[in-house]
């Protein structure tokens, strides 16, 4: 993750002395960025109040994230794939993990 967003320390640290299990795992941070835990598929957008509209389309986004990953990123070859988040992230990868794992590594499991 990016400096100060999160961290590069912890689960992420590449450093084998602080981090012995995960420090050669391959890592992809994905900001949280669509305010309803990767979860929206509503194709047409809610209009608020005020007529604002407010688009819930999270699961598009993951959906392409994952896609990209598998495509260009070898995704397919993992023999694990570790779900992470914290605060709501942490509820995206709760609500996602099912279908990460039926469309993520063949071969390798799930954490979340």
């Amino acid at each position: 993750p990016p400096s100060g967003v999160g961290g590069g320390g912890g689960i992420f640290s590449a450093d084998p002395e602080t981090n012995p299990t995960f420090y050669n795992y391959t890592k992809v941070w994905v900001m949280y960025c669509d305010g309803g835990s990767y979860s929206g598929s509503r194709a047409p957008p809610v209009v608020a109040r005020g007529g604002e509209k407010l688009f819930f389309r999270g699961r598009h986004i993951l959906e392409s994230v994952v896609g990209e990953l598998l495509e260009d990123h070898a995704l397919a070859a993992a023999d694990v794939l570790m779900l992470k988040g914290t605060s709501a992230g942490g509820l995206g990868v709760l609500l996602a993990a099912d279908w990460v794992r039926q469309g993520g590594p063949a071969r390798g499991a799930v954490v979340a």
